[in-house]
């Protein structure tokens, strides 16, 4: 089985070198815990290695994940700038009566009204995603 490389050496290690390709891996903790941390920090190691990677965000502005991801020392600048790495904000569509809000470019008439839409929004070449933080499509949900 093929393994992508969390970008940190000795997680690698215990995990038998990394995620397992093709796999989805939920990444639980405390606010604070360093989740998003972990996962800007595999984007970049996919990156680094020439893959074409996404971050689904719902909390946080691409210009705000490119500075604190530089600020840790992953600078993905350079690989959004080439179109390797792309960021979606998906909050405000998941919260827009109609879907559609001033910071997403998604075709009209498009919401995400149920978890499973969002391979939707992954192109078929992106072989890296980060949905950072999942926990928002419980709004307004019973759970």
């Amino acid at each position: 089985m093929n393994r992508l490389s969390t970008g940190i050496p000795k997680l690698d290690k215990k995990i038998q070198g990394g995620y397992p390709e093709g796999e989805a891996i939920l990444v639980t903790g405390e606010p604070g815990a360093g989740k998003t941390i972990l996962g800007i920090q595999f984007l970049y190691q996919a990156c680094m290695e020439g893959k074409k990677c996404m971050m689904i965000a719902t909390e946080e502005t691409p210009e705000k994940i490119l500075l604190h991801a530089k600020m840790l020392g992953f600078d993905l600048e350079p690989f959004y700038l080439n179109n390797c790495f792309s960021i979606m904000r998906i909050l405000e569509m998941r919260t827009s009566p109609t879907g559609i809000s001033s910071t997403t470019t998604q075709d009209p008439g498009m919401y995400l009204d149920d978890l499973n839409d969002l391979t939707q929004l992954i192109a078929d070449n992106v072989e890296a995603v980060v949905v950072d933080n999942i926990g928002t499509f419980s709004i307004g949900t019973d759970l």
